[in-house]
């Protein structure tokens, strides 16, 4: 599905497999927030996604495509309108950032850690999203983007 980016202004932040939206453009002026609000929310996210065990629902999307159907639509059916919202907020985010708490060195390390997340950091990734960054805490950095949807 596209989102109109006119009605969706967020991004969305993945946290010890815990995902969140945040505001990235002022709803009144449309114009993009300043760094430091960005910065807030940002801070606020690792403080509530660090207090909270690890969950692993965004390995759902790393399986295959009928699989993850299912696992989606058992989702909605036990967690009704609030899940489809939910699921809502997170597919339209104009882009994810990854925050992994993991601190890859060599290059095949950052190459499992972007590509999959690995077993650490799996589960901090929403496979079905176009466009995903990840950071990781020492500052080792990609991104991952799913072609599909932009191609044609």
């Amino acid at each position: 599905r596209i989102y109109d980016p006119s009605r969706y202004t967020h991004a969305v932040v993945a946290r010890n497999g815990h995902f969140f939206a945040i505001d990235i453009v002022h709803p009144d002026t449309a114009e993009p927030l300043p760094v430091s609000s960005i910065e807030a929310q940002l801070t606020e996210v690792i403080k509530e996604a660090d207090s909270k065990p690890p969950s692993k629902l965004g390995l759902l999307t790393s399986s295959n495509r009928d699989s993850w159907t299912n696992a989606r639509n058992t989702l909605i059916e036990a967690g009704g309108d609030s899940m489809k919202m939910a699921l809502e907020v997170l597919e339209s985010g104009a882009v994810m950032l990854c925050l992994d708490d993991t601190a890859p060195v060599s290059r095949e390390e950052c190459c499992i850690k972007l590509l999959t997340g690995g077993e650490a950091s799996g589960s901090n990734r929403w496979f079905d999203k176009s466009i995903q960054l990840m950071v990781s805490k020492n500052g080792k950095s990609g991104i991952l983007g799913e072609h599909s949807m932009m191609d044609g």
